[in-house]
């Protein structure tokens, strides 16, 4: 055999398997020719729209100022740190922060978990916010500096800012809420031990440095929030197969695909069905399904709207 190369560009000149039989020159000691296969990797040249197209789409994949660019540079920067990243801008409907048009959130998936001590004051206020730009998980303890006094639980408690304008990002109101106020005027010192998302403090951080901070844009990194996704379902054996192994089996890939989801994917009951229906030994599926709820919401429905804030992952899984 020997390699061929068409004279002309193009797809015009792919030819079908036995389409190459004549020689156009005679070459001494050789009787007949013939492609036994398709010759099929001739291309057409790209149209201006295509190489227009091509050109816009390779530069917003870099530009900090499009959608994609600001998801890849945080997925370039951070990527053993975050599991999913989106933009949500000030005309998408889920935007949680739109006053001025130009607010732009950023919420990633991440399950950082850094531990903190800092020292706050307080004045006889009833709240205590804390100071220092950090989007703050948990308070562990509150210790007086001077008299050794733990005041969390006994006192006062930690307020998480969940709120749908600063929440779980560097700009939170997350605070310390006392049961009673200390008489006005009286400052305490307080020594304060917990836990923050360093990762979205670091994101905030790469987003507002000044090569890649935008003057007409307000661009917030948030901690993206986990929803936990209940699944009830009545599944029927074929015969002779384990129940108990059959059980687990639909058990695993229902986890295993909602382990998979990323911020704003909808769980349809749907979904799952095909997925169940690859499990070796399922019979039948009890539609609709006994259970498909948002555990935060406790409503039973067949398809679960995830905004682009949150993303879907599995709670109790039952599987009858």
């Amino acid at each position: 055999s020997v390699p061929v190369q068409a004279v002309l560009p193009g797809s015009a000149s792919n030819v079908g398997i036995h389409a190459l039989t004549v020689l156009p020159n005679a070459i001494a000691g050789i009787n007949y020719v013939d492609n036994t296969s398709s010759i099929t990797n001739g291309s057409d040249a790209d149209s201006n729209q295509t190489v227009a197209t091509n050109i816009l789409n390779a530069t917003n994949e870099i530009v900090l100022g499009t959608t994609t660019g600001i998801e890849n540079l945080i997925l370039k920067t951070y990527p053993n740190d975050v599991g999913g990243v989106t933009v949500v801008g000030p005309f998408n409907p889920d935007n949680l922060r739109v006053q001025y048009d130009n607010e732009i959130d950023v919420p990633v998936i991440t399950t950082d978990a850094v531990s903190f001590t800092t020292i706050l004051t307080t004045r006889g206020n009833p709240t205590t916010y804390f100071t220092s730009n950090r989007p703050v998980l948990s308070v562990t303890s509150v210790v007086g500096t001077t008299n050794g006094t733990n005041y969390l639980g006994s006192q006062l408690s930690f307020q998480q800012d969940t709120g749908p304008v600063y929440g779980y990002s560097t700009m939170s109101f997350d605070a310390l809420s006392w049961f009673a106020p200390f008489p006005a005027g009286v400052n305490i010192q307080l020594t304060v031990q917990g836990t923050y998302d360093q990762v979205v403090e670091n994101i905030q951080n790469t987003l507002d440095e000044p090569q890649i901070t935008y003057v007409t844009a307000d661009i917030l990194a948030k901690r993206a929030q986990e929803v936990l996704i209940d699944v009830t379902v009545n599944v029927a054996a074929l015969a002779g197969t384990d129940l108990s192994t059959l059980e687990q089996a639909v058990v695993a890939v229902i986890t295993s695909s909602l382990n998979s989801y990323t911020l704003g994917e909808n769980v349809s009951q749907y979904n799952l069905i095909n997925l169940i229906n690859t499990v070796p030994g399922v019979a039948s599926i009890g539609i609709p399904f006994t259970l498909l709820q948002r555990e935060d919401k406790k409503q039973n429905l067949q398809v679960l709207t995830i905004t682009d804030y949150e993303y879907a992952r599995p709670g109790v899984i039952t599987v009858n």
